[in-house]
């Protein structure tokens, strides 16, 4: 088993769908926001504020992750 997936399981719970899309393109698929706006079709503004919620769940969520 990758050592990655247990994260990614946990990721994918605290998230939307949506969200964990727009986080595994970003941080995974080292992705611009500008090109997960162009793929997704959605302003770039909505990008952003979606990851920036995404990460402030993954703050949250993950502070006592593998403790």
């Amino acid at each position: 088993m990758d050592d990655a997936e247990p994260l990614l399981a946990a990721i994918s719970r605290l998230v939307s769908p949506f969200e964990f899309r727009i986080y595994v393109q970003h941080v995974l698929s080292d992705m611009t926001f500008k090109e997960i706006a162009e793929l997704e079709k959605r302003p770039l503004g909505t990008i952003t504020a979606t990851y920036s919620v995404a990460i402030a769940k993954l703050k949250k969520g993950l502070e006592n992750y593998g403790k």
